[in-house]
């Protein structure tokens, strides 16, 4: 687990030239190859977790979110 942990902050870093342990709805649709509209969805529908400063403020979501996602998607 550690080793694709450090393999998904690899991969962040190698798109975005800097590790981000938090992800923006525009920057995970990029690791995703989804648009940006259907992450906020996931978002809003609590089927993918996200955080939120505060009611309104841009969802955040986690580098593990990312690994559990490109998980999913491989055992399809």
């Amino acid at each position: 687990m550690k080793q694709q942990l450090r393999q998904v902050m690899d991969d962040i870093e190698a798109v975005f030239g800097k590790r981000k342990p938090m992800l923006s709805v525009a920057e995970f649709a990029t690791m995703c190859g989804v648009s940006p509209k259907t992450v906020w969805e996931w978002c809003a529908s609590g089927e993918l977790p996200a955080s939120q400063t505060k009611k309104w403020a841009p969802y955040r979501i986690s580098y593990r979110e990312l690994l559990r996602f490109q998980e999913a998607a491989h055992a399809a």
